[in-house]
């Protein structure tokens, strides 16, 4: 379950202390603001306005969103250059041609221009599954928009989770025998 990010706190008093409280799930964490023998209680209630504003506002934790194609032409490939970057050098070559290719042609044109922190599993399991590819090809182009995110993730642009890697993809349909081809 996730926290709401609209949540104020509540000001509470223990043990001579300030403490802000707030909800997350079944939990009630608290976050000590200072000494009630230092602290008037407004000063305690701005304190808790500002703790909690960093708490609600998770692009403080995760940095600043970039759009997929941004973050893509920053980190990955730069299409003026034809010039593989950092994130890429370390693929072999394969991988680096599919890479560039599914980009191009599957993920940028459909999610390019949306913000990395409002990409939702729902959307990419929805645009894969419309696409009616087989599964060992949807597999791969998932794994590669993942790679992506996590790596967005990692150099901290905008995201706290990795929406691909929940994506769910149908099972292998019945095998089709094959046709032997006979002297006819």
């Amino acid at each position: 379950m996730t926290r709401r990010r609209d949540r104020q706190g509540s000001l509470r008093i223990k043990d001579g202390s300030w403490y802000v409280q707030w909800t997350e799930g079944k939990h009630r964490p608290s976050h000590s603001l200072g000494r009630v023998s230092e602290l008037t209680k407004s000063e305690a209630q701005k304190l808790r306005r500002e703790w909690m504003k960093k708490l609600n506002d998770h692009r403080d934790v995760a940095g600043s969103s970039r759009t997929l194609a941004a973050f893509w032409y920053e980190y990955f490939y730069d299409e003026e250059k034809q010039e593989v970057k950092h994130e890429l050098k370390d693929k072999k070559p394969s991988t680096v041609r599919d890479m560039k290719c599914v980009m191009k042609l599957i993920w940028l044109p459909r999610l390019g221009a949306r913000l990395l922190d409002g990409l939702g599993t729902a959307e990419i399991q929805k645009y894969l599954d419309s696409l009616n590819l087989n599964r060992n090809t949807a597999v791969k182009y998932r794994a590669y928009l993942s790679s992506i995110l996590s790596s967005a993730i990692r150099l901290g642009h905008g995201l706290t989770h990795n929406p691909a890697r929940f994506v769910k993809l149908s099972a292998e349909g019945p095998e089709i025998p094959y046709a032997i081809p006979t002297a006819e």
